[in-house]
């Protein structure tokens, strides 16, 4: 684009234009009107009078088309001048239109490759801060937020989050290995679908809670003082449905199901 932009305006005096009017004989009409349309707002309708009624609902229907045919007429004609302009406008803004779409489509074509190789190179941050466990509980799927592809979002900052990230899920590892005990790999595994360490502590209270039950039960048969009641009772209903492993399920020691390794 050169030269000093060419500004659109308007040429026509619209002062002029919004001062017209379209006048017909309203008044006339009008009185025309008020005078032999009256009778028919209290006139009744017998029987032997239908026919007189559909003569005069003929004639008022006639009148109203004629009223309705001039009025279409005005606007059309209001209307074409207009309608002139409309076009001529349409066919400047479609050249608009036209460069627009051929600049925006490389602009954005630009951009994207742009966007795709920051998050390219933010991956490799993520590869090079982390090892094959830490890919495997700490995705990269799940440390990306997408707005890092944004240009509001430096890349030092993202960079940052993800080592942020990525030394949380270590911790979170090294914690779930120091106290999970036993329960250490179903802890583990609670944690690669989750993301979330409360829900592997989550997991591994209910499991001890479970586990001090049935101790306490067992202790209660083998001193005969348990009222006769069956001590592989549930504690809670659908312990499945917890998602706990089958051996936290509340049954006498004898009956207890080996712990998955």
């Amino acid at each position: 684009m050169s030269g000093e932009m060419t500004e659109f305006k308007i040429t026509t005096d619209l002062a002029a234009i919004r001062r017209q009017v379209i006048d017909a004989n309203f008044d006339e009409v009008e009185a025309w009107l008020e005078e032999n349309l009256a009778p028919y707002a209290s006139m009744v309708v017998t029987e032997d009078a239908i026919p007189l009624a559909k003569g005069h609902l003929a004639n008022i229907r006639k009148v109203r088309e004629r009223i309705e045919q001039c009025r279409k007429e005005a606007k059309s004609a209001a209307l074409m001048a207009y309608a002139q302009f409309e076009t001529k406008c349409k066919a400047l803004t479609g050249h608009c239109d036209e460069a627009i779409r051929a600049l925006d489509d490389q602009v954005k074509a630009f951009e994207a490759a742009a966007r795709e190789e920051k998050l390219s190179a933010l991956r490799a941050e993520y590869d090079a801060a982390t090892d094959d466990e830490i890919r495997t509980y700490c995705p990269w799927e799940r440390v990306l937020d997408a707005r890092w592809g944004n240009k509001s979002v430096s890349f030092e900052s993202a960079a940052g989050i993800i080592r942020g990230r990525v030394e949380a899920a270590r911790r979170d590892l090294a914690a779930i290995r120091e106290i999970g005990g036993e329960d250490t790999a179903y802890l583990l595994d609670v944690y690669r679908e989750t993301g979330s360490l409360n829900a592997a502590l989550g997991k591994l209270r209910a499991l001890r809670t479970i586990r001090e039950e049935n101790a306490r039960r067992a202790a209660l048969l083998a001193l005969g003082a348990d009222g006769g009641k069956d001590p592989s009772a549930p504690l809670r209903s659908a312990q499945d449905d917890r998602g706990l492993p089958q051996s936290a399920s509340l049954t006498a020691p004898s009956e207890r199901e080996p712990h998955p390794q």
